[in-house]
């Protein structure tokens, strides 16, 4: 089954949509780095069911990214791949935002893993960002949580997808996609085994496609992602397909 949203409430959607450009550019987040991949997350985390990350990569000219995963290792072992975004065609630079689950108080401890081309990896280890609260994945109460301060769905339905696609103001040939879905992203349980959550998001420009991300509920609940790559010109058409383990999808 397929819902396709109205383009109505587009210019409020994305009051949430600025998450990594603000972690990137306020003093207020560490930032750790080396001379091609950076990860940002704020320094000091309140609650863990909502946990804003940007991650940039940048310098791969030579050798360029096929494929980033994200793995949460802080998390208990069966929550913490959290991402994958697979590139149809290879670039220089990429750079991946969203909202993890920590399941655990403490530092934030991630790997960022980068597949290039050649089919060779870089593999980069961080830990950083105190999670006060931690969620439970056993407990669906803990994972509903709301990002403060940013849109709200107009209805509690599942779906009701947004979208942006542009050349990145300010830049030159970056293409930047942001999407959000409203969705409960909740975890295998007892009671439902397969779990209810957004497993795959398909981007495709002008009919082609150009990206995928794999999900996990180590992702927070109403998905947000952000994709910026290399473009020499904003596409006609960009479409975003966001897939669930009950076989809906919701196409914007």
């Amino acid at each position: 089954m397929t819902y396709r949203s109205s383009p109505k409430n587009l210019k409020n959607a994305f009051a949430l949509a600025a998450i990594a450009a603000t972690l990137l550019a306020s003093p207020a987040y560490a930032f750790f780095n080396d001379e091609s991949v950076k990860v940002a997350v704020p320094e000091q985390i309140p609650e863990g069911g909502i946990i804003p990350f940007a991650i940039t990569l940048e310098n791969f000219s030579s050798d360029p990214i096929k494929s980033v995963a994200l793995i949460a290792v802080s998390n208990p072992e069966k929550f913490q791949q959290a991402m994958t975004l697979e590139l149809t065609a290879p670039s220089s630079a990429v750079v991946v935002g969203g909202r993890l689950r920590a399941g655990t108080q403490g530092m934030l401890n991630t790997v960022v893993t980068v597949t290039r081309a050649s089919g060779k990896t870089t593999t980069k280890q961080f830990s950083q960002g105190n999670v006060l609260k931690a969620v439970d994945f056993n407990n669906p109460d803990t994972l509903t949580t709301v990002f403060k301060g940013t849109f709200v769905f107009p209805t509690s339905e599942i779906g009701q997808p947004q979208k942006v696609a542009r050349l990145k103001k300010g830049t030159f040939g970056v293409l930047e996609l942001r999407g959000l879905l409203n969705h409960p992203m909740l975890p295998p349980s007892t009671d439902a085994p397969e779990g209810y959550y957004v497993h795959t998001v398909d981007i495709s420009s002008n009919g082609a496609p150009i990206a995928k991300f794999s999900m996990t509920p180590a992702l927070s609940n109403s998905p947000y992602l952000q994709l910026e790559i290399p473009s020499e010109a904003a596409p006609d058409s960009v479409t975003m397909t966001w897939k669930d383990t009950k076989g809906y999808s919701f196409t914007k």
